[in-house]
């Protein structure tokens, strides 16, 4: 079960985004997202450079369950919550593609760094 199915829903039937819900930072999600820009900025400044940097993107994911580019996704929700299409386009430069984006949302979604935003009053 990932974290958008209730319970008694077919696993073999794949979660897809919700298109038009919007998702944002819950607190662990935005002390995770400060620890890795600490972290980039101390992997930066120091003396093992580039080699410096992706050890510590991957020992980072590894302690939040999940993949080092889902980094990109917490960071574009940062200032307000996103759905796909703007999360595409937001990470367009990145090469990230939409399929990318929704297995990141399950995966931040599936640890507690993420949720659905509730919706605008009407």
């Amino acid at each position: 079960m990932n974290a958008f199915h209730g319970e008694g829903e077919e696993e073999r039937t794949p979660r897809r985004a919700r298109p038009r819900g919007r998702f944002q930072l819950t607190a662990r999600g935005a002390a995770a997202l400060e620890s890795y820009r600490q972290g980039v900025l101390i992997a930066q400044s120091g003396p093992g450079g580039r080699l410096a940097l992706e050890e510590f993107q991957t020992t980072w994911a590894q302690v939040c369950g999940i993949a080092s580019r889902d980094a990109l996704l917490l960071d574009e929700m940062a200032t307000q919550p996103k759905n796909v299409t703007e999360l595409s386009r937001g990470l367009d430069n990145c090469g990230m593609p939409k399929a990318a984006i929704e297995s990141g949302i399950d995966r931040l979604a599936a640890v507690g760094l993420i949720d659905l935003a509730p919706s605008p009053a009407p």
